[in-house]
């Protein structure tokens, strides 16, 4: 990511590295243009991206497992790029160097080694300048509105995902959890699907993605929703009396990352 990020930008992304970790699973969920705005000599676009991931740790030649579970996250991804940026000679994604069209290697250098000139720059490229979490660029653009040219409002993004959705969906992660849906478990699933309006076909198909072990744990930027949901996990993780030792984990590991 060197040569796309800028140099701002790195050495911040430098700071939250983690030591030994990787990722087990990493998906792409949705990208949406958020926001565009000029400021002096730039134009910068936010973007939001939502993935899923699980993390692992490597300890030696041991691998342990930091994620109980597939999660997904929302940040928003500032680029940016001059107002009087030259027409490039290539696309940099496409390493090919945008001053003089040179290829570029696979490489962490910033310079072309053809003409020399900055790869990072935003006199030819998008270059991302910034990576934001929801909270953070709701506070940016609160703070820099009149800067907007253009804005999709954050919670109309993450509308799109109703919370009986995230409630839904989650209830039925940690039904499964044990492996097998319990005859009570499937009950309240059904009573749950028809009281929220789901089409029963739609259901069949999520009650086997969560048999096969597809399902994600998603969660809601909002706090207050996340509790509401997580108590309704409880709930159906107790509903046939038992809690089992997959399903407390389950529910610790969701507890740590999402309610803290």
């Amino acid at each position: 990511m060197r040569r796309f990020v800028s140099d701002e930008l790195f050495e911040k992304l430098k700071t939250l590295q983690e030591e030994n970790i990787v990722y087990d699973r990493l998906y792409l969920n949705d990208v949406t243009l958020v926001g565009a705005m000029q400021v002096a000599d730039k134009n910068t676009l936010a973007i939001a991206v939502k993935y899923s991931y699980q993390r692992i740790k490597i300890t030696g030649n041991k691998a342990e497992p930091i994620d109980g579970f597939v999660s997904s996250k929302s940040k928003v991804m500032m680029m940016s790029r001059d107002v009087a940026s030259k027409p490039s000679k290539g696309s940099l994604y496409a390493h090919v160097c945008p001053s003089c069209g040179g290829p570029v290697k696979d490489t962490i250098d910033t310079n072309c080694q053809f003409c020399g000139s900055l790869l990072n720059s935003t006199q030819n490229e998008w270059i991302v300048t910034d990576l934001l979490s929801v909270e953070e660029y709701k506070n940016h653009f609160e703070s820099n509105k009149d800067d907007y040219v253009e804005n999709l409002d954050m919670n109309l993004v993450e509308g799109l995902y109703d919370v009986r959705d995230y409630a839904f969906n989650n209830i039925l992660y940690v039904m499964a959890a044990d492996g097998e849906f319990a005859k009570e478990e499937m009950m309240m699933a059904s009573r749950l699907a028809r009281k929220w309006g789901y089409n029963a076909e739609k259901i069949d198909y999520i009650f086997h993605l969560t048999s096969s072990g597809q399902l994600v744990i998603r969660m809601p930027e909002d706090q207050g929703k996340r509790e509401k949901i997580f108590k309704m996990m409880e709930k159906a993780a107790a509903i046939d009396d038992f809690v089992s030792p997959e399903e407390q984990k389950l529910l610790e590991s969701v507890k740590k990352q999402y309610m803290s």
